[in-house]
This record gives structure tokens, sequence and C-alpha cells, in this order.
């Protein structure tokens, strides 16, 4: 049987790849050929995890949208899918407020020069330092996160 995709989570990753893509669909076999095809690009899957879902890590790509399809033997891919992957090439270039306190906290508004998934609303996650917090899509240019509270005071990375 011909394997089938039916959904990608997340949907949407960096243009320069290595966005780990949960594939959901129907057929898939536990080989060492087992394949994804993002666009014109094909990948092994990194991990099968049973005939309805595998993982498969995206290729680098221009930005844009592309098809996603699946592949039992590295040849013989499903000839069309519904399933698409867009590649972005986010940039984010402004912190509101850039200091904090280190009692946290803080509501810290991230501005994209490029616009952001619509479909990423539910996946928002803000690193600083080490610590990640829960971030909340507020528009196609705009997340919010709330500062983590930290014991030392110091510059991190966001």
């Amino acid at each position: 049987l011909t394997p089938t995709v039916s959904q990608a989570i997340p949907s949407f990753g960096s243009a320069s790849g290595e966005t780990i893509v949960q594939l959901a669909g129907s057929h898939f076999i536990n080989d060492g050929r087992l394949s994804c095809r993002f666009g014109n690009v094909d990948v092994r899957a990194v991990r099968f995890i049973s005939s309805q879902l595998i993982l498969c890590r995206t290729p680098k790509q221009a930005p844009g949208v592309v098809m996603v399809t699946v592949s039992n033997n590295a040849q013989n891919f499903t000839a069309r899918s519904d399933v698409t992957f867009e590649y972005t090439d986010l940039l984010f270039f402004h912190l509101k407020p850039y200091l904090g306190p280190i009692s946290g906290n803080t509501s810290v508004t991230i501005e994209s020069e490029t616009p952001i998934p619509e479909a990423s609303q539910n996946m928002i996650r803000c690193r600083f330092g080490n610590l990640e917090v829960i971030g909340q899509y507020i528009d196609k240019n705009h997340l919010l996160c709330m500062s983590p509270a930290v014991i030392t005071p110091g510059e991190v990375t966001l």
C-alpha cells in the first residue's frame, strides 16, 4: 500500500531546516528507506513511531510553502498530498522592554520583521537563557512572553 500523509505538526519552520516534524498518515513501514519529501528535497525519516506516525527533519529550503509526501522505499513517493509545510525566514529585531527585574513577570513584546505563521499560535515558546516559558501570539508581527524570575542579575539571550 502507498503511504499517505494527513497532517504535519508543526506545519511551518525555519528556512534553514532542522525542524522536527511529526507526520500523521497511514501505511508507513518501519524500514531504513522510509523517507519524507519536502517539496523536491528527500530526507530519511528520523524515527518510525507507528504505521500512522513518523518523525522527519526538514531540509534547508527557500521560504515558501511546499507539499509533503512520504515513501516507504525512498523511491515511490505519494503522487499528491494536501499536506504542506511553510518555510519561514523569521527575523526578530525588537524586544520591548529589553531589561527587567530579577523577580520576573515582565511582559516582553517581541517584534518580527517578517510575518509569524498564524499556525504557530499554540506553539510559541520563549527561552530566557536556560528557562523556557509559554509565549503568546499577538498578531503576524508580535509575540508576548513573561520573563521568569532568576536568582542572579545579568544578561540572557532570548
